[in-house]
C-alpha cells in the first residue's frame, strides 16, 4: 500500500534529520496520513508507535489520547477483533519494556505504555503479570518526571488488583511514595495502601479490569447510604435538619411564599425638595470680614500684612473657584536667603 511506504520513508527520515522546524512539520503530516489513510487498526498503533519513539514530544498529547482510546474502545466489529487489537499493542509495548531503557524512551511513549500496560498486561504471551509489575517498579524508580511517576503508580496499582496480590517490589514503591513531596501522588499511594492493609476484598471493584470506557453511573440521591443512616438514627443519632441560612434556600425562593414580594427595593430615592446654591452654603460657613468661622490664622500673620489669608470665593458659572491674588506663600518652601555682604576693609594707618 503506498500509505505505508511513504510512511516508512519519512519516519526513515525523521530519525536521522536535525532541522527541529522540519521535524515537526513532518511529524504533523505523519500523524495526519496515518490517522486518514491507515490500512488496519493495527498498523496504525505501530505507525503511532514508532513515531512517538522518533519525535517524542513533538506530537500532539490529543494523538495519544486518541490511540488509547482506540485500544480500550476498540473498532465495535467484534469481541475477538477488539481483544485481538489490544493484544497486538500489549506484545509491541512489552517487547519495548525488555529492550528499551525508560531513559531512552520519550514521556508520551512512556505514559501510554504505562496505561495499556495496566489496563491490559494480563494479555501478553512473553511476560506473566508479575514480570510485567516488577519491571514497572523498576521503572517508576529510574523514571524523574511526577506526570510520568503518577502514570506508572497507577499501572502498579490496577496490577496489584489484577494479580490480587502485593508483591514485595510493589509494596516498596508504595510505602516509598507515602512520603513524596508531590502531594498529589502522596495521597494516592496513602489511599491505596490503607486499602490493601484494611479493605483488600474491594480492590477488584475499585480497580476494575477493562473499565476505562464503561459510563460511571452516579448516584446523586446517595441512596446506598439509606441503611447506614436508619441504622445511625435506631441507635439514637439525631436526624439531619437543613440550616435556615443555607444558601441553597436562594434557589427555591421563587418558588416559594416570597416569590411575589421582590428581595430588593428597587424604586430611586426621591430628590431634594430644594437646590441651594453652592455658593451660598458657602458663604454662610464665612464669619465677618471673609475669614471662616473657627478658623484661626498661621502664627505671625496679621491683617495688616501681606500674609492675610483671602477667601473670596469666585463663583464660575456652577463651580467655585479659590481667589488666591496677592497671598503670600505661608505653607510653601521659604524661599532662599540673599548672600551675606563682603567684609569691609580695614582703613589704612
Amino acid at each position: 500500500v503506498n500509505v505505508e511506504f511513504i510512511t516508512d520513508k519519512l519516519l526513515d527520515f525523521l530519525r536521522g534529520t536535525t532541522d527541529l522546524f522540519l521535524k515537526q512539520q513532518l511529524t504533523t503530516r505523519v500523524c495526519s496520513v496515518a490517522e486518514r489513510y491507515a490500512p488496519s487498526n493495527a498498523w496504525y498503533i505501530k505507525t503511532i508507535t514508532q513515531l512517538f519513539e522518533v519525535s517524542g514530544d513533538m506530537v500532539d498529547p490529543q494523538v495519544a489520547q486518541n490511540l488509547m482510546s482506540l485500544i480500550a474502545e476498540g473498532t465495535g466489529e467484534s469481541d475477538e477483533a477488539d481483544m485481538l487489537l489490544r493484544q497486538t499493542a500489549i506484545e509491541l509495548y512489552v517487547q519495548l519494556l525488555q529492550d528499551k531503557p525508560p531513559a531512552k524512551l520519550p514521556k508520551i511513549l512512556l505514559e501510554t505504555m504505562a496505561w495499556c500496560l495496566g489496563e491490559y498486561a494480563y494479555l501478553s504471551a512473553a511476560l506473566s503479570l508479575e514480570e510485567i509489575l516488577t519491571k514497572l517498579c523498576k521503572w517508576n524508580k529510574a523514571i524523574l518526571q511526577p506526570s510520568t511517576r503518577k502514570f506508572l503508580t497507577s499501572a502498579i496499582f490496577k496490577l496489584v488488583a489484577q494479580a490480587g496480590t502485593c508483591p514485595p517490589p510493589a509494596a516498596a514503591v508504595v510505602d516509598e511514595y507515602t512520603r513524596s513531596k508531590d502531594v498529589d501522588l502522596q495521597q494516592r499511594c496513602l489511599e491505596f495502601q490503607a486499602l490493601l492493609t484494611t479493605a483488600p476484598q474491594y480492590l477488584g471493584e475499585i480497580l476494575p479490569v477493562d473499565a476505562s470506557a464503561e459510563d460511571v453511573e452516579v448516584d446523586i440521591n446517595l441512596s446506598f447510604l439509606d441503611g447506614f443512616c436508619q441504622q445511625a438514627l435506631a441507635n439514637g443519632a439525631r436526624a439531619y435538619e437543613k440550616p435556615e441560612d443555607d444558601d441553597d434556600d436562594d434557589e427555591d425562593y421563587s418558588s416559594g411564599a416570597g416569590a411575589s414580594a421582590s428581595a430588593f427595593k428597587m424604586t430611586p430615592y426621591a430628590k431634594p425638595e430644594t437646590n441651594i446654591n453652592r455658593s451660598t452654603m458657602l458663604t454662610r460657613g464665612m464669619g465677618t470680614g471673609g475669614q471662616p468661622s473657627g478658623v484661626a490664622l498661621p502664627p505671625g500673620s496679621n491683617a495688616g500684612t501681606q500674609a492675610v489669608l483671602s477667601t473670596t470665593v469666585d463663583v464660575v458659572g456652577d463651580g467655585l473657584s479659590l481667589n488666591t491674588r496677592g497671598v503670600a506663600n505661608v505653607w510653601g518652601k521659604k524661599p532662599a536667603a540673599p548672600p551675606a555682604p563682603p567684609p569691609a576693609a580695614p582703613a589704612p594707618p
